[in-house]
């Protein structure tokens, strides 16, 4: 087998592990005097997404002081302008079997590389399971007063 069927046969046994991965759509808008503050400063923006799960009985992975399982975080740095993007292709290789059902809690912000501190007031994404988020989750950023 040559070294591109091979690789080939990889990518395609992998691809039912894809399409059985729960993922979230992430529609980010800026209004434009936050777009254009920090695109003058040439500031980015970090969308953190944040997989864990209550543990499942019998679950072998040790849950945290909060009692979930982390099941891993995807920071995506983008610029600031509108953006649909999707998070948790990271849970391909996490633990799904050790909890009851995967959740995720997004939180968008200035990334801090010209700025110190946050500069954005973004709309959470709170806690939610991600079989229950259908379609794209609007996240609305706007200045910090």
């Amino acid at each position: 087998m040559t070294r591109l069927a091979l690789a080939a046969t990889l990518c395609l046994a992998a691809l039912p592990a894809l399409a059985d991965t729960p993922r979230v759509t992430l529609r980010i808008t800026f209004d434009p005097a936050a777009a254009k503050a920090l695109a003058d400063m040439g500031e980015m923006v970090t969308v953190s997404s944040h997989f864990y799960g209550f543990p499942k009985a019998g679950a072998t992975m040790k849950p945290d002081e909060m009692g979930m399982i982390t099941l891993g975080i995807e920071d995506i740095t983008i610029h600031p302008a509108d953006a649909t993007l999707e998070a948790g292709g990271l849970l391909m290789s996490a633990p799904l079997d050790q909890v009851e059902e995967p959740l995720v809690n997004v939180n968008v912000y200035s990334a801090r590389f010209v700025n110190e501190n946050n500069l954005l007031d973004c709309n959470l994404l709170p806690e939610e399971s991600l079989a229950k988020l259908t379609g794209p989750q609007d996240i609305i950023c706007k200045l910090l007063p």
